[in-house]
Order: C-alpha cells, then structure tokens, then sequence
C-alpha cells in the first residue's frame, strides 16, 4: 500500500507518523502509570512501526499511472450511488 504514494504522499505520511509519536509521546509522559500512560505507549509503537515503514520505502520508484486500476475496490467507490439520509429515515439493506 505504501508503494503506491507517490513521493509527496510518502513525505507526508512520514510527517503524519511522525506527529502521532509525538502525540503518543506526550500521553506517555503526561499519563505515567495510568491507563492513558499505557495507551500512549501503545501509540507510540503502533506509529513508529508505521514511520519504520514509510521512510524505508520513501525512496523507492515512483508507481505507474495505472496504479489507480490496481487498488481493490476503487471502481465500486467511485461507481457507488450516494444520497443524503435524513435524521430518523428508516434505511433497509
């Protein structure tokens, strides 16, 4: 998945890893020994295996221009009818 970001994409990604460490960071601080302590830890792996990922890959190729007929599911995204629900609307599947 990440190789299909263009370089931009992946600077950016990079960026948005890095300020979710940074978050993390500061509920494990802030938090210590309390629950929110331990789940900033949990953030801070979770981000960094995701930072990990997409700088190893940041100088890899640039995908193809049908990168966009590879991706699973994009043609039922796009095709897929859409219309506003109003608020107490009964909706059957």
């Amino acid at each position: 998945m990440i190789r299909q970001l263009t370089s931009p994409g992946r600077v950016n990604a990079a960026v948005i890893a890095f300020l979710v460490v940074a978050a993390g960071l500061t509920m494990a601080v802030l938090g210590k020994a309390d629950p929110m302590g331990v789940q900033g830890a949990i953030v801070i792996l979770f981000a960094g295996a995701i930072l990990y990922l997409v700088l190893s890959s940041i100088y890899e190729p640039e995908p193809t221009d049908d990168r966009a007929m590879r991706i699973p599911g994009k043609k039922a995204v796009l095709g897929s009818p859409t219309r506003p629900v109003r608020i107490g609307e009964a909706r059957t599947i």
